[in-house]
């Protein structure tokens, strides 16, 4: 997506215009926007070079769930991770996204 794109679909989803915003995972590290609630659409890319799917990163994921945040607006934010049977394990360290 273009910077100039970018910067039109990041107005409009702030202004309410847009409700959902359908991002990358190399997109959600150069976006500004949170929202109250985010889905991630799986935990793995298809890896060209090697053809095999391969993890995301727990960086890319944590940014990824980092987006479902809105501190002025609400006391919380929701993360939904899709994602095979298999692949259901806890990646993220307990009370990560909590004061405790």
């Amino acid at each position: 997506m273009l910077p100039q794109e970018k910067a039109v679909v990041e107005k409009l989803f702030k202004a309410g215009a847009i409700q959902i915003v359908v991002a990358s995972k190399d997109t959600c590290w150069g976006m500004t926007m949170a929202a109250s609630t985010v889905v991630l659409m799986g935990t793995q890319y298809f890896e060209g070079k090697e053809h095999r799917y391969v993890d995301y990163p727990i960086a890319d994921v944590l940014q990824m769930m980092g987006r479902a945040s809105r501190p002025t607006i609400d006391t919380e934010g929701n993360c939904y991770i899709m994602c095979q049977a298999t692949k259901r394990v806890p990646i993220i360290p307990p009370n990560y996204l909590t004061s405790q």
